[in-house]
Order: structure tokens, then sequence, then C-alpha cells
């Protein structure tokens, strides 16, 4: 000071420092339409969490460990999660994923037929179309298999398109059993 004296005064303090959570999301980076998709939340805090709350860009919220949404239109989706301790620390991280479409598979309509008949299926989608179950048809990787079921049966014709995305529709053929009288 200006007179010259001095003097120096120590105290202890006890500081608290609160940490920062830190967080990432686990989750695919592409999907398909109509895929549940599944997130995980990774975080390590020293402190108690009162806060994970997911956004996903179309506005849909969740506040769990973990967050599944269905994707129901194809574009890119950016998905956030804020994490926050009792203390008021906050940790913000970011993932982004891309839905990307599934193609349009269609087969022919229903149809009936009597013990022993056979009709062709027809289906449009990408190639390779796939049909299922094998049984009664004359080839599964074709768009236009013979089917000779011996019971009623709903046959399922898949394609998958670029994106690794599938498509799907059903013919049922019913299969009339014959009668027996006595």
């Amino acid at each position: 000071g200006i007179s010259g004296c001095k003097d120096t005064v120590y105290k202890q303090l006890n500081l608290h420092i609160n940490n920062i959570p830190v967080s990432s999301i686990t989750g695919p980076a592409t999907g398909c339409v109509h895929d549940i998709v599944n997130f995980q939340s990774n975080i390590q805090s020293t402190d108690p969490l009162n806060i994970t709350h997911w956004t996903l860009s179309n506005g849909a919220t969740g506040d769990n460990s973990i967050f599944s949404y269905q994707f129901e239109t194809a574009g890119n989706y950016s998905l956030q999660l804020i994490t926050g301790t009792v203390n008021g620390c906050r940790d913000t991280t970011y993932h982004s994923i891309v839905i990307n479409p599934v193609p349009v598979v269609h087969s022919s309509g229903d149809l009936t037929l009597c013990l022993g008949g056979s009709a062709q299926l027809t289906a449009t989608g990408p190639s390779p179309l796939q049909w299922t179950p094998v049984q009664g048809l004359s080839c599964t990787n074709c768009p236009n298999p013979i089917a000779t079921p011996s019971i009623t049966t709903p046959y399922i014709v898949s394609g998958t398109n670029s994106f690794g995305c599938s498509g799907y529709d059903t013919t049922v053929i019913t299969v009339i059993q014959p009668l027996h009288l006595s």
C-alpha cells in the first residue's frame, strides 16, 4: 500500500467442480422406410444425470437411454441428444442417418383353385424377385412362377433395390379340397 506496509491472508476454500457429461450416439448411418431404427446413448458422467433428451430433425422426441423410431419418409435426418446432470452441466451430441426408399413390389390378385389345379402368379418390382414359400412353385426367383399348391397358401414376393431396401406383396391362393360324399 501507500504506507509501505503489506499483509497476506491465506484461507482454505473447498471448491466442488461440477463435471460435464460426455455423450455419444451409437446407431446406423442408413436405413429403409418402414424400418424401426434403434439409437443407443453412450454417456460418461461422474455426477447423476437428470436429462437424457432426444430430438429428431422431424420433431420426434424421446427421454430414454435408447431412442427407437419408425421412419415413414425417405430423406436425411439428424438426431440430437442432450444429456444433463443434477448440477446443471450439459453435453449435446448429434448423429446423422439417411433413410432410403423401399421399392414398389406388386403381385397378382388372390386366386381360387381346385386341388390339383395351377395358376400363373405375376409380379413387378426390382429384379431379382423372390417368392416364398417354395412349396408348389415352379421357380422362386422369377417374376411369373406357376403355382400348384395342395393347400391354401399365401405366396409372398419380395424385391430389393440398390439401397438394400425391400418391398413386399402377397397373393393368396385358396385351394378347394375335393368333397367326399357317402
